[in-house]
């Protein structure tokens, strides 16, 4: 059978499924890439274990950076949760609140492991209503007498409401973090940023736009999907060089990426302390290891495939 047949074919089932269907095939997958997750965080942690019990005698991590040997998840879709106990451990804490937005149902983000398990508080956001209702259950069911302690609006978050938010929630002018998880305006809501100055800042970045390039997608009024802006879903967000710039005119140094090609990690210069080191993003980066896609047959697009795809679409440089 052809390529093109087995793609239509492909096509014609994926239409034709019952919604049901659908829906249990994708959490097959998830559950799939979760079971994948955790062996990697067993792997990691006995890494690291090893590393700290038998020094020299442990095999040397190939990571770009120190905060990559301590990763692991707890509750984060990738290893953030490790990075960021790190991360704290390296630089100290001052009130231990966070910001986060594009949290989805919370059960998966930057924020709920130092939330349920180190009696963080702090303010989370998302735009989906139906996710916004189920992650207040989770929190008021998982933190019980301190669900006070984690508040999550419904709201869209933008450039121009971000400092507002903000200020109306009395959100502590130094948060201890603050992570940006939106795949649209993520560098432009950033750059408005004024009403807090945070420690650490954790921001998603496309790694589909290499480490070179500084670029980001124009700023999206409304709603924004990348899989509706373009089938790859590949166009989306801003490149690592362009988050970086915009991070040393805030103040800001990288400091890793994780190993997935998801998140950047940023520190506050003035706080930088301990084995943490600034990077350029090309020290840093990481290609995404999960990006899929139907523009081709097998769903899977190497790195150096995926720019071409969207390279005709608008772009913003920025230096």
């Amino acid at each position: 059978m052809s390529r093109s047949i087995r793609s239509l074919a492909k096509a014609i089932l994926l239409r034709t499924l019952p919604l049901q269907y659908i829906r249990l095939i994708r959490f097959i997958l998830k559950a799939q890439w979760r079971v994948e997750q955790l062996e990697r965080n067993v792997q990691r942690l006995a890494a690291l274990a090893a590393h700290e019990q038998y020094g020299s005698m442990a095999p040397e991590q190939a990571c770009k950076s120190v905060i990559n040997r301590h990763e692991f998840g707890v509750y984060s879709q990738n290893g953030e949760d490790g990075i960021l106990l790190y991360i704290f451990s390296q630089i100290g804490t001052t009130n231990r609140s966070f910001v986060e937005f594009g949290i989805e149902d919370g059960r998966e983000c930057n924020s709920a492991n130092l939330s349920i398990n180190f009696d963080w508080h702090g303010l989370l956001m998302e735009i989906d209503e139906k996710s916004v209702e189920s992650a207040r259950h989770y929190y008021d069911r998982v933190l019980g007498d301190r669900k006070r302690d984690v508040r999550i609006l419904h709201t869209m978050v933008t450039a121009e409401n971000i400092n507002g938010i903000l200020t109306e929630n009395q959100i502590d002018p130094e948060p201890d973090l603050f992570c940006i998880d939106i795949d649209s305006n993520d560098y432009w809501i950033w750059n408005a940023l004024e009403a807090v100055k945070p420690c650490v800042l954790v921001v998603e970045y496309n790694p589909v736009f290499g480490p070179n390039r500084s670029l980001t997608i124009p700023y999206q009024q409304g709603a924004f999907n990348r899989h509706d802006a373009h089938f790859s879903g590949f166009y989306f967000g801003a490149s690592l060089t362009a988050l970086t710039l915009l991070a040393h005119k805030k103040g800001y140094e990288l400091v890793g990426c994780d190993l997935t090609g998801t998140n950047a990690f940023f520190v506050r210069r003035d706080v930088m302390a301990g084995d943490l080191k600034p990077l350029t993003p090309q020290q840093a980066f990481y290609p995404s290891i999960r990006y899929y896609s139907d523009v081709r047959q097998d769903g899977v697009v190497s790195p150096p495939e995926q720019f071409p795809y969207i390279q005709h679409l608008e772009f913003v440089e920025v230096d």
